[in-house]
Formats: structure tokens, C-alpha cells, sequence
């Protein structure tokens, strides 16, 4: 099946039109296969069929999954709800995120949005991770020479 039997009201060849690749299914789609991001400023990045398939997998986790306990923190930054609350960019209804394996689907824990975003920006890759520990370590110890090591290791 191809992506574009999904959105029957589009054309198969979009020709001149403008269009995007989906981050999600990689398909080049016309842009009208892309919402609006909130505040309606830009298209997203995943196309509506993915971003369909991602809030259903979404809710059958939260369905599924115990939710957070009152005392709760998030295991990345130690923070706690009234810590996170706000943080992340918008208000959100709770502040706290299932975080989920995309590849498998299987739900890992809850996360504030900060650090679910961190890790989606770095695409759940524990090399990249590792890489910009060593930046880090590298810039904020004065540059030393085992962190210079190791930054060397990635350069």
C-alpha cells in the first residue's frame, strides 16, 4: 500500500504542486497531507496519517499504563510536578509524558516534556547521547585532557 491510497483526495503525482517528506513514513506527500502546528504558523512534520497512527498508539499506552504516582519525578532530571509544571514550552493538562519506544511500542515510563523532547530530538541514540556527554564534559571541566579524549574519539 502506498501512502497516498491513505489520502484518496489527493493526487497520486503532485507534480509542480509543493509538497514534503514525512519524517515518520518518508513519503513526499502535497502539503495539504500535513496539519497545521499549533498556532498554525508552520505544516508538521509527520503527515496526518502518521500523526493519526502515532495519537492512537499514544492512547492505548496511556490506557494501559499505570499512571504516575502523586509523588512522582522524572527519572532524567529528578524534577517533580510542580518543578516541571509549565516547562516544556506550553501548558500542558499534566506534566508528565509516557515516554514510548516508536520501534516497538512499548511504553518505558513517565517522563516531563523537557526530557521527552530531549530525547526525541536525539532520536533515542544512546552514540549521540554519549557524544554530547563528552561535549559537555569537555567544555564545562575546562577542557581536560580525559575529556578531550574522548571528544577527540568523535571528531
Amino acid at each position: 500500500m502506498c501512502q497516498f491510497d491513505l489520502f484518496p483526495g489527493l493526487p497520486k503525482d503532485i507534480g509542480d504542486q509543493e509538497g514534503k517528506d514525512c519524517v515518520k513514513c518518508g513519503e513526499y506527500l502535497p502539503l495539504d497531507a500535513f496539519s497545521l502546528a499549533s498556532g498554525g504558523k508552520y505544516r508538521r512534520s509527520e503527515c496526518r496519517y502518521c500523526a493519526q497512527e502515532l495519537a492512537r498508539v499514544r492512547n492505548e499506552l496511556r490506557a494501559t499504563t499505570e499512571p504516575p504516582r502523586d509523588d512522582h519525578q522524572c527519572p532524567i532530571c529528578r524534577r517533580n510536578a510542580g518543578e516541571v509544571e509549565g516547562a516544556g514550552g506550553k501548558a500542558h493538562s499534566t506534566p508528565w509524558v509516557l515516554d514510548h519506544d516508536h520501534q516497538s511500542e512499548v511504553a518505558r515510563g513517565w517522563l516531563c516534556h523537557t526530557c521527552n523532547r530531549a530525547l526525541g530530538s536525539f532520536a533515542d541514540d544512546t552514540e549521540r547521547l554519549s557524544r554530547a556527554i563528552s561535549y559537555l564534559n569537555y567544555y564545562s571541566e575546562g577542557q581536560n585532557v580525559e575529556a578531550e579524549d574522548q571528544l577527540q574519539e568523535f571528531r
